[in-house]
């Protein structure tokens, strides 16, 4: 996710990056998508801004990834503060609803699961769901085939987000969303993948992505 990419930018250069180091180091020529992923990153308190000066990002000390007891990792985009010591009983459950396609539209199969996840990465009084990925459409956005994504339950999401929608009412895909008047179109994070552009009336958000979780000892 470019999100991660700009942490690790600014984890591995001391000096206060310029506009166009932070656009190249997450892989975007967009202010536009550069201004959202500060804004992720300052929210989730991550980085802070000093107001009006671009050479004013700083890296809040600790801020990292979170690994779980079983070898999870984890990366949140909602919270405030970031702990990577947390717990066991920081950790929440949340129900894993199915698998999703980071490839084509695949069909949501619901399966009796649930999955555990930081509690710093939920807002008390919002709802949740996770999703398996499956394909490599996104691999650009740091969501790779295996990984299990959280998400917050929404009927609507802003542009650049990373969303799961319906397509046709049954099919299930994670993409970038952009609405385009009464056109929706459904972004990979890969080249060798093509932007799905459907009517808006044919797509149903159901959830606005914020944060996953890897096994790495299950990848080696």
């Amino acid at each position: 996710m470019r999100e991660e990419k700009l942490l690790e930018y600014l984890r591995n250069n001391n000096d206060s990056p310029t506009q166009g180091e932070m656009k190249k180091a997450i892989g975007t020529k967009s202010n536009a998508i550069l201004y959202q992923t500060l804004d992720r990153l300052e929210e989730a308190g991550l980085i802070r801004r000093t107001k009006g000066r671009w050479r004013g990002v700083r890296l809040v000390p600790g801020s990292k990834f979170q690994v779980s007891s079983s070898g999870e990792q984890t990366w949140n985009l909602e919270h405030e503060t970031w702990n990577p010591a947390q717990s066991q009983d920081e950790w929440l459950r949340i129900p894993l609803l199915g698998i999703v396609a980071a490839g084509h539209p695949i069909e949501a199969v619901l399966v009796p699961e649930q999955m555990s996840v930081p509690a710093s990465m939920v807002r008390p009084g919002a709802d949740y769901f996770a999703l398996e990925v499956r394909g490599d459409s996104m691999i650009d956005e740091n969501i790779l085939d295996g990984d299990k994504i959280a998400l917050r339950h929404a009927s609507t999401a802003n542009n650049g987000e990373i969303v799961a929608a319906l397509v046709d009412g049954e099919n299930a895909t994670v993409k970038t969303f952009k609405q385009k008047g009464k056109k929706v179109q459904l972004i990979p994070a890969n080249s060798d993948f093509e932007t799905l552009e459907v009517d808006a009336e044919r797509v149903t958000i159901q959830g606005v992505l914020v944060g996953l979780v890897r096994n790495y000892e299950r990848r080696g």
